[in-house]
């Protein structure tokens, strides 16, 4: 087995995600929908955004990218044992201490670009 960077993981998931799509009429704007993502984050705050795109139809596949992301085991982020068995990502962020949510930012932030660039690449913009 080679080693890989998290960074590695983190653009090959996202290029898996993103390329899986169908290219219909719709593309254009999941495409939108994904790169407002980080920045709906680092201006509302992660649980905040993460409820938004839960709570939306057209927003709840982009949620569930990130949410399985997060429970992967090769990631092995550090979530309480209780928070790993539900594999709810909204209700985890919900759950766990202040320090452990910044980790779930910086992550969830990384992941999200990895996910806009793939998009940005995969899909058309017209």
């Amino acid at each position: 087995m080679s080693m890989r960077t998290i960074e590695q993981r983190r653009a090959s998931d996202a290029y898996r995600k993103i390329s899986g799509l169908p290219q219909d009429k719709q593309t254009k704007e999941y495409r939108s929908r994904v790169q407002r993502f980080p920045a709906l984050v680092q201006s509302c705050g992660l649980i905040q955004a993460v409820g938004f795109y839960r709570s939306k139809n057209d927003l709840r596949d982009i949620y569930d990218k990130l949410e399985d992301w997060f429970f992967k085991d090769d990631l092995n982020f550090p979530w309480p044992s209780n928070q790993r068995n539900h594999r709810d990502l909204f209700r985890s962020l919900g759950e766990i201490d202040v320090e452990l949510y910044r980790m779930a930012m910086r992550e969830a932030l990384a992941y999200l670009t990895w996910l806009k660039r793939a998009a940005e690449a995969l899909l058309p913009e017209d």
